[in-house]
């Protein structure tokens, strides 16, 4: 379940829950247009199933998709 929270006094922020890569996520950034996107990455076990969410590499494309006409978090980092 993915959640859009939208501030009146604040950034509109993408929550992608505990998800896999998905296209639809580019959705998000076409309708919703998010400053911020927090995106799961890892995955766990849950009751004895494997449950996948994305990688650091597909969460940072992701990311761009998302976000595509926003700088990218990682380039807010390197470029301060």
């Amino acid at each position: 379940m993915s959640y859009l929270l939208d501030f009146s006094q604040g950034p509109r922020v993408f929550h992608s829950g505990d998800t896999a890569l998905s296209s639809e996520h580019a959705l998000y950034g076409t309708f919703y247009r998010p400053e911020v996107a927090m995106l799961g990455v890892g995955g766990a076990v849950i009751a004895g199933r494997q449950v996948d969410e994305m990688n650091p590499a597909e969460a940072a494309g992701r990311q761009n998709s998302i976000l595509r006409d926003r700088r990218p978090c990682d380039d807010a980092r390197t470029n301060q």
